[in-house]
């Protein structure tokens, strides 16, 4: 799988992103505090919607730590 690549962007209420990865893009969901934590976001879109994890598995990017890392696919 491609390395993905991150946009991320400000706004009055905090920060989004969207990540492009295997030719497809994901957004994080909502606003939020800081710009890893808006791309770790839009990362566990990604492996939901890529059949990596399944969407039981919960995500908080307040209490996220590191980077996801499954079969050698960084995201």
């Amino acid at each position: 799988m491609p390395v993905p690549s991150y946009t991320t962007w400000k706004n009055s209420f905090g920060y989004s992103a969207k990540v492009e990865v295997a030719n497809n893009i994901f957004k994080s969901a909502g606003i939020q505090g800081d710009r890893k934590e808006a791309e770790q976001g839009a990362a566990y879109t990604a492996l939901i919607n890529l059949g990596l994890i399944d969407s039981s598995v919960k995500f908080d990017v307040k209490t996220a730590a590191g980077t996801v890392k499954l079969d050698n696919v960084y995201l």
